[in-house]
C-alpha cells in the first residue's frame, strides 16, 4: 500500500509543531503565515487562528523592528539571514516585553528560482542575554567603585604577573595610558634597584605562599621620577581554590615618608622647627602624631585632631584613654610603644576607630622609634592612613569575581542545553524524513519496472519527475543529517594514506567518472593523521563537486596535488608545519564575487534543473577542515575551472 505524501507532510508538521524551537513559514510579499508551531504562538502570545493572515497584521508591534527589516531583506535578496541575541519586542499582558533570539531566516524558492516565501527558525535566548547584562552591570559597578578610589592605584594581573586591568587612578599617579599599561609585567612600576634585587618575584612568591604581600618601596612613574609606594599584593583564587592572578593596591606615601623623615630630623628643634614640621604635616590626609614613653601625645597634626573632633589644647599632653580610645585599644598601643622603644624596630597594624564626623573607619598605622644622637629612643612617632575605601574595594573585587564566575557558568550551561536541543531535533527530523522519501523512491521504481510498458507517455513523464524530485529530496536530507551531526562525532584519529583513500573514492564514483568522460590524477600524496570517515567525506565531496560542474563537450580533468609547507621558527613565532592540498578542475568555474557563497549551506550558484546538488557538499567540507584546525579557500573564473586549496596542520606523527 502506497503512503500518501499528505500523511507524511502531516507527520512532519506535527513534529515541527511540538519542537522546542521556533518554526514559522511565510508566503509571498505580504508574508502570509502558512505555518507556526506552538513555540512561535507562545512567543508572540497569539492563537492558531493567525494562519492565513499577514504577519504584520497579526503582530503589528514588529513594524519598525529589526526582524521586519531582516524578513524584507531575505525576500528581496534571496540570501539567508542568521544571527545571535537579536532583540524583538512583543505585546504581552498589556505591556511590551523585551525578548532575545538566535535565528535563521531561509528563503524558499519556486521552480523559476524566485523567492516565494521564507522559513524562520530559532530559539529564544532571553535568559542568557539577561544573565550577561547582569554580569556587565556588575562589572560596571565594580569598575565605578575601584575608579572612585582616588588616592589608590589598583590593578589586576594574571598568575604570571602581567597586568590585565586597572583603575583610573593608575594613569593619574603613574602617568601611563591604558595601552601602555595593559599586558605589561608587574615589575613595570618597580625601581631598577628592586628589579635587580628580584623584589617583584619575591612579592609574588610571598603572595602565592601566604595570600598577601605588603611592602613600602621606591616605585617609578612613566617619566622616571621615583616615589614611595605602600603596596598590598593579594592572591586571587577561583571557586575551586586555584590561584588565577593577583590584585595590587598601592598609594603614593612619599609625602608621608618625607614628613616622618622631617620629623625625625627636627624632633629636637625649636618652635621654629616645630612650625616647619606642622606646615609639612598639617595638610596631609594622613594622621601624624608622636608619643612620649609614658604614652602621652606630644604632637598631633590637624588631620588627627579633626578625627578626634578636638583642639590641640584638649588633646595634646593627654593619653589614649583621655582621647577616646577604648581600654583594649589603649592597652594594645601601649604594648606596641613599649616594643618599639625596646627593639628600636617599627611595628605596623590595622584597627578600626570612630571618626568624629565620618563614623567608624578602618585605619592602617605604623609606629617608628625616634632616636637621639646618642642612640637612645626618646619618643615613638606614628602615621595612620584611612584605608576604609581600600577595604571596600577589596571586598567588592572578591564579590564581583565570585558573581562573575557563577553567572558565566550558568550562561555556559544554558547555551550547551540549547545547542544539544537543536542538534537532537536535526537528527530526529532528518531520520524521520528519510523513511517516507525512501518509500517514494522504492515504489516509483516498482511502478516503472512492473508497469512501465503499459503507462501512457504522459504518465511515464510524470513518474520520471517524481523519481527525480524524490532523489533530490533524499540527497538533501542526507546532507542535512551529515551537516548537523558530524561535529558531534568523536572518531579516533588514524594514519590515512591519501593515495589509498582516493583509489577507493575513484572506484566508488567509477560510473559517474565514465559518464562525465573524466580523468582523476594524483600521485605521491602523503599519509596524514585523521579520522578516515571524515577525511573520506571531505575528498569525496570535493571530487563529486568537480564532476557535477563539468563543462559539456570538454574532457574533464581533476588534479589532486599535495605539498608540505614549513614556517621557520623566529623570535616572534614558534613556526609550524602544514599540508597544502589542491583540488583543481577545468569545469564551468564560478565568478569571483561568489567565492564567499560556495561554502555556505544550501547555497546554489547554478540552476538546479541544469546541475544537481543539495548545496551542502562544500559547506560540509569547510566544517570538516575547520574541525582539524585547518582552512579551505576557493579560486576560479567562469568557464575556466575551479581550484580548492586546503591547509591542514601537520603533527609529529604525520
Amino acid at each position: 500500500m502506497l503512503i500518501q505524501p499528505e500523511s507524511e507532510e502531516q507527520k512532519l508538521r506535527e513534529l515541527l509543531m511540538e519542537s522546542p524551537g521556533i518554526f514559522l513559514m511565510l508566503r509571498g510579499h505580504d508574508q502570509v503565515i502558512e505555518f507556526a508551531n506552538k513555540s512561535m504562538l507562545q512567543t508572540i502570545n497569539r492563537k492558531a487562528d493567525i494562519i492565513g493572515r499577514p504577519l504584520l497584521e497579526v503582530v503589528p508591534e514588529l513594524r519598525g523592528q529589526v526582524f521586519e527589516k531582516l524578513l524584507v531583506k531575505t525576500f528581496e535578496t534571496g540570501e539567508p539571514q542568521h544571527g545571535t541575541e537579536e532583540k524583538a519586542m512583543f505585546f504581552r499582558s498589556g505591556e511590551h516585553a523585551e525578548n532575545w533570539f538566535t535565528y535563521v531566516l531561509q528563503p524558499i524558492f519556486d521552480t523559476k528560482g524566485n523567492v516565494a516565501g521564507i522559513m524562520a527558525m530559532g530559539f529564544e535566548v532571553t535568559e542568557q542575554v539577561m544573565a550577561r547584562k547582569k554580569i556587565e552591570f556588575s562589572e560596571a559597578q565594580y569598575r565605578q567603585l575601584i575608579d572612585g578610589a582616588y588616592d589608590y592605584g589598583i590593578f589586576m594581573t594574571d598568575i604570571k604577573g602581567e597586568i590585565i586591568t586597572w583603575n583610573a587612578s593608575i594613569g593619574r599617579i603613574l602617568g601611563y595610558s591604558s595601552e601602555e599599561f595593559i599586558g605589561k609585567p608587574l615589575e613595570l612600576v618597580y625601581s631598577e634597584e628592586d628589579r635587580k634585587a628580584g623584589v617583584p618575584g619575591q612579592d609574588i612568591a610571598l603572595a602565592l605562599h601566604s595570600g598577601r604581600a605588603e611592602s613600602i618601596q621606591w616605585n617609578l612613574r612613566k617619566d622616571g621620577s621615583p616615589f614611595y609606594a605602600e603596596s598590598v599584593i593579594t592572591l586571587i583564587r577561583n571557586k575551586d581554590g586555584e590561584p588565577t592572578g593577583f590584585t595590587r593596591i598601592f598609594r603614593d606615601i612619599t609625602e608621608r615618608i618625607r614628613a616622618e623623615n622631617a620629623f625625625r630630623e627636627f624632633q629636637s628643634a625649636s618652635d621654629k622647627q616645630k612650625r616647619l614640621y606642622e606646615a609639612v604635616t598639617g595638610n596631609t590626609p594622613d594622621l601624624i602624631y608622636v608619643f612620649d614613653l609614658d604614652y602621652k601625645f606630644i604632637y598631633a597634626n590637624k588631620a588627627l585632631l579633626n578625627m578626634w573632633g578636638k583642639t590641640w589644647e584638649n588633646a595634646v599632653g593627654f593619653g589614649l584613654l583621655e582621647n577616646g580610645y577604648e581600654p583594649w585599644h589603649a592597652e594594645m598601643h601601649e604594648r606596641e610603644i613599649d616594643h618599639v622603644a625596646a627593639t628600636k624596630e617599627p611595628i605596623r597594624g590595622e584597627v578600626s576607630f570612630p571618626h568624629a564626623t565620618l563614623g567608624k573607619r578602618i585605619y592602617d598605622y605604623i609606629f617608628v622609634p625616634v632616636i637621639n644622637k646618642h642612640g637612645v629612643v626618646e619618643a615613638v612617632a606614628g602615621t595612620t592612613r584611612d584605608i576604609t575605601e581600600l577595604k571596600k574595594a577589596e571586598a567588592a573585587l572578591k564579590q564581583s569575581s565570585e558573581e562573575l564566575e557563577a553567572l558565566v557558568a550558568e550562561r555556559t550551561r544554558e547555551l550547551h542545553r540549547s545547542n544539544e536541543d537543536l542538534q537532537r531535533f536535526a537528527h530526529v527530523a532528518s531520520h524521520d524524513l528519510k523513511e517516507p522519501v525512501r518509500k517514494v523512491m522504492t515504489f516509483s521504481a516498482r511502478i516503472k519496472d512492473e508497469f512501465g510498458r503499459e503507462l501512457p507517455e504522459a504518465a511515464a513523464n510524470y513518474l520520471s519527475k517524481i523519481e527525480k524530485a524524490a532523489n533530490r529530496m533524499y540527497s538533501m536530507i542526507e546532507g542535512v543529517l551529515q551537516y548537523s551531526s558530524f561535529g558531534a562525532m568523536d572518531t579516533p584519529l588514524e594514519n590515512v594514506d591519501l593515495n589509498d583513500l582516493l583509489d577507493n573514492i575513484v572506484s566508488d564514483l567509477e560510473i559517474t567518472i565514465q559518464l562525465k568522460n573524466a580523468d582523476v590524477e594524483y600521485h605521491h600524496l602523503p599519509v596524514i593523521k585523521a579520522s578516515p570517515v571524515l577525511i573520506y567525506q571531505l575528498f569525496y565531496n570535493l571530487i563529486n563537486n568537480s564532476l557535477k560542474f563539468s563543462k559539456k563537450g570538454r574532457k574533464l580533468l581533476i588534479t589532486i596535488e599535495a605539498e608540505l609547507i614549513e614556517t621557520p621558527e623566529t623570535d616572534y613565532s614558534p613556526g609550524d608545519r602544514q599540508i597544502k592540498v589542491t583540488v583543481k578542475d577545468n569545469g564551468i568555474g564560478f565568478r569571483t564575487e561568489d567565492v564567499n557563497r560556495i561554502f555556505q549551506p544550501f547555497a546554489r550558484l547554478n540552476p538546479k534543473d541544469q546541475y544537481e546538488g543539495t548545496g551542502l557538499g562544500l559547506a560540509l567540507c569547510k566544517n570538516i577542515v575547520q574541525r582539524y584546525g585547518g582552512s579551505i579557500t576557493a579560486h576560479g573564473a567562469p568557464d575556466k575551472g575551479a581550484t580548492i586549496t586546503i591547509l591542514l596542520p601537520m603533527n609529529d606523527e604525520n
